[in-house]
């Protein structure tokens, strides 16, 4: 009781164990004294950092009208059916996405699309062939947007000129949702012959209009990669139509081959002219 009326007295607060024999039963490391921890300096995320994100630089993307060149995260959406996540989009113009039919089976409506700055636009399947090449064996959709992406105005992607040969070097960029940043890892084409031989394609299932590439880098479970895009010297090849390692993991990745309608026709126009065939008719 003296003891007590001289703590009181003092105006000094005493832990128990300092009074008695009594020790705390838990760590004392994560006691500190019952010092106040400093709080974690979390570092802001921003666009410019996405550049220096994955195994190598994320791709710039070449653009059709004026202003910069973009980073492919800016042009890049999350679709949404009914608010649950489905696939990734590439904007090719500021109201036309691109992405992978293998994303929207059974969807006809109630899609949204979340840009890069996060808003929300609703979007429908877009039925016409007066954008890309869709050949009959292609896996490639197109959704049209309610409304224009604003920092996109006035612009278009870049798209292929042509399919890309075997053993060209191309980049394989995947949206990691958690970290809002893209992954990027280098990789080669493959011919058709040689994917169908990696993948056991034995009834050649896969058309000519499929690109195939390896991808090691990423985790050998399946992944939902499906609607990212290949790029090529910054342009917009391929599209992803049955994600990483899915539905098992076999060690490539299967893209569309996209290419520019209006490029397509003028070369197709081009080799016309050049074999002359009005003389041959004259």
């Amino acid at each position: 009781m003296l003891l007590s009326l001289h703590v009181a007295e003092a105006g000094v607060h005493y832990h128990r164990y300092m009074l008695s024999d009594y020790k705390p039963q838990h760590n004392p490391n994560t006691q500190l004294d019952y010092k106040r921890r400093k709080a974690p300096n979390y570092k802001e995320y921003s666009l410019m950092d996405a550049g220096k994100t994955g195994m190598v630089t994320e791709p710039r993307i070449q653009i059709i009208g004026k202003g910069p060149q973009p980073m492919l995260n800016e042009l890049l959406v999350r679709i949404y059916h009914n608010n649950k996540f489905l696939c990734m989009g590439t904007l090719i113009t500021p109201k036309i996405v691109l992405t992978a039919t293998t994303c929207l089976i059974q969807v006809n409506s109630h899609i949204t699309v979340k840009t890069s700055e996060n808003h929300v636009i609703e979007a429908h399947p877009h039925n016409g062939n007066d954008v890309i090449v869709r050949e009959e064996d292609s896996l490639l959709a197109l959704l049209d947007l309610k409304e224009e992406v604003q920092n996109f105005k006035g612009q278009a992607t870049q798209l292929c000129t042509n399919k890309l040969p075997p053993r060209t070097n191309v980049e394989l960029p995947t949206y990691l949702r958690n970290k809002r940043e893209v992954y990027n890892v280098e990789s080669k084409v493959l011919s058709l012959d040689e994917c169908r031989r990696i993948i056991k394609d034995t009834n050649q299932n896969l058309g000519s209009n499929t690109l195939c590439a390896h991808n090691s880098r990423l985790p050998r479970k399946c992944q939902n990669t499906f609607g990212n895009p290949l790029v090529f010297n910054g342009m917009i090849c391929g599209v992803n139509v049955l994600g990483h390692n899915c539905p098992k993991d076999i060690g490539v990745d299967l893209y569309a081959s996209v290419y520019n309608i209006k490029d397509y026709m003028n070369k197709k126009i081009a080799v016309i002219k050049n074999i002359h065939i009005e003389d041959d008719i004259i």
